[in-house]
């Protein structure tokens, strides 16, 4: 039902929006290229403009398999094949709702609880809003608890688990090639893994392996496994080889004309040009995390952005939206710290929460670098959290059951209830649809058969969420303490 009402929502807002400013023009343009025969493993022509490099780039999959959503709708106009391939990405989300679900239940939660793991992280505007454009992220959401599936089962196992082994190595390559900047879960995960299977190997000897199957499931996992690490080779090793780095820069590859057609290469190297590199500091990082970064995230985890009749429109949801994240956040944080030490003694807990931590480090460093060498805070997004919400929520999941089993049956009733009720204000306020709606411009939707359908939800939700004099929003205060 979870997944089903979630789908609802996510596609109803693909069919109506306008264009998201979340670089779907960005990633229209380079599914467009291999729709229209270009390839990931070809030399990009000097035609190409608008993308920058897409010959050695390392998040081409997602552009590349949405590509044939978009051939197989060549017949209909622009914005109907845009409708057809953002409707696709609906399903890829809709799809890693079940994962995560998974993932809870291999992580130790019960049916009930692993549902309120999907639900949150269905309720969160940002998972909607995200699902419902074109954007690569979605098929990373999808692959990361994939990933995470055969990985825990790996980390818990008493053998050498060889089917296992496959779709750990099919998911964690095809991920690393839908978006870059999951090496660190990969690697993290990977390192894990390793270890505990290295572990096991040390224990047992000769008697670590476990029989193999011959049958379709392994054959096929085994299979997809060389071609996916067959792919990781071809992009990140051979990118190594010629470029000293597995993400070479767009002008190592391609010319510096083309890069500059590339809106954020363009920029990047004008900042670049005009500023004098600021030295490293503890107190200067120290000052960005709490000024910038902190405060930055939690502000534009609720942007949305859209392009409606050539001007932008965009809100950061209502003020009850602000200061329940802010909240929920918190208090997810501290289950996992507070809870009993069990939650995360155990392998499985530790490497996802490890994994986590290593994701959300090179996100700092990648936009502290940003401040030192540009003069300007930039990729300071919010949305870039979306993987960190199926772990921490699992762990905090797995904490507060924990909590709760140590208090006794009575009190531990008395919060589930407590804790139902807070979480059924919280969702009437904020969860998926609603969040996005709260504050949204009737300029974001175009003429379609469904937009009187969604301009309806538009004002109801106006209509139920608090209005914003009558509650305060807790990220505008950690912005400006002052509350001016």
């Amino acid at each position: 039902m979870i997944a089903v009402v979630f789908a609802a929502q996510a596609g109803l807002l693909a069919i109506t929006m306008g264009e998201s400013l979340y670089d779907e023009p960005y990633h229209l343009k380079a599914i467009r290229y291999f729709a229209h025969g270009g390839s990931p493993w070809g030399a990009q022509p000097d035609t190409l403009v608008g993308v920058g490099d897409v010959e050695r780039y390392g998040s081409y999959l997602y552009h590349w398999l949405l590509s044939y959503p978009w051939r197989w709708s060549a017949g209909l106009g622009f914005e109907d094949q845009r409708v057809v391939v953002r409707l696709v990405t609906v399903g890829i989300v809709t799809g890693a709702l079940f994962a995560i679900r998974r993932l809870g239940r291999v992580m130790g939660l019960s049916g009930l609880a692993s549902n309120v793991v999907v639900l949150l992280v269905a309720a969160v505007p940002m998972t909607t809003f995200l699902a419902a454009t074109v954007n690569y992220d979605n098929l990373a959401f999808l692959l990361l608890p994939l990933m995470w599936i055969p990985a825990v089962r790996l980390l818990r196992a008493d053998r050498i688990d060889g089917y296992a082994w496959a779709l750990f190595l099919m998911a964690a390559a095809a991920l690393s090639i839908s978006k870059y900047t999951m090496l660190p879960l990969i690697a993290v995960t990977g390192i894990g893994v390793l270890v505990a299977q290295a572990r096991v190997l040390v224990r047992r000897r000769g008697r670590a392996l476990s029989r193999w199957r011959w049958r379709t499931g392994p054959i096929a996992a085994t299979v997809g496994a060389l071609v996916a690490v067959a792919a990781v080779v071809e992009r990140y090793v051979l990118n190594v080889v010629r470029y000293g780095t597995v993400q070479p820069d767009c002008a190592d590859v391609q010319s510096v004309s083309i890069c500059m057609t590339w809106g954020p290469w363009g920029r990047n190297f004008e900042l670049d040009a005009a500023y004098p590199d600021d030295p490293f500091s503890v107190a200067g990082l120290f000052d960005f995390v709490t000024h910038d970064w902190l405060p930055g995230m939690m502000t534009s985890w609720t942007l949305f952005p859209v392009r409606a009749d050539d001007a932008v429109s965009a809100t950061n949801g209502a003020h009850v939206l602000g200061t329940i994240l802010v909240i929920a956040v918190v208090g997810v944080l501290a289950l996992p710290v507070l809870g009993p030490r069990a939650a995360l003694a155990r392998p499985a807990g530790l490497t996802l929460l490890l994994a986590s931590g290593g994701y959300l480090a090179a996100l700092l460093v990648e936009n502290y670098a940003a401040v030192r060498e540009l003069g300007e805070v930039l990729g300071v997004q919010g949305r870039y959290l979306q993987p960190l919400l199926a772990p921490i929520l699992i762990l905090a999941a797995r904490s507060l059951t924990m909590i709760l089993a140590a208090n006794g049956r009575g009190v531990g009733i008395a919060m589930r209830w407590g804790g139902a009720v807070l979480l059924a204000v919280g969702l009437s306020q904020t969860a998926g649809l609603i969040g996005v709606l709260a504050r949204s411009d009737t300029a974001w939707f175009r003429d379609t058969g469904a937009t009187g359908v969604i301009e309806h939800l538009r004002d109801s939700a106006q209509a139920m969420v608090l209005d914003d004099e009558l509650i305060p929003d807790l990220r505008r205060l950690a912005v400006d303490p002052e509350g001016g």
